[in-house]
């Protein structure tokens, strides 16, 4: 039967984290190529580590919606949801009744229908 040590599970998942971070980064720079130049890789690089641990305390756990939530920080701020004008966001975010993957879903759709949305990585 074959076994993996701890220290070979510590480096297949920091392999994984490293390589969703890349695609993330692929996203952002599909999406935002202009506010990508203008922020930078290594802000950027800080933004998508910050905005997994983020989308964990709420409760976002599947890479897509990861990634799309990481889009939604780089695109209108790290801390979107707490402005005025996004409350609406973080009540959605707050909801422990709501699973992760609606939240996400809920929080596009609101903007698609305010008539402000801007790209979502698919």
């Amino acid at each position: 039967m074959l076994q993996i040590r701890k220290e070979q599970m510590e480096v297949l998942e920091a392999y994984a984290l490293q390589q969703f971070e890349t695609k993330v980064f692929g996203s952002i720079a599909r999406l935002f190529p202009e506010k990508l130049e203008q922020v930078g890789r290594e802000k950027t690089e800080l933004l998508i580590k910050a905005g997994i641990l983020k989308a964990s305390r709420y409760g976002i756990k599947s890479r897509k919606d990861i990634e799309q939530f990481i889009c939604l920080m780089f695109d209108r701020g790290n801390d979107f949801e707490t402005g005025r004008e996004m409350s609406w966001c973080r009540n959605i975010l707050e909801d422990r009744q709501l699973p992760g993957d609606a939240k996400v879903k809920l929080i596009y759709h609101e903007l698609e229908v305010r008539g402000n949305t801007r790209a979502s990585p698919k």
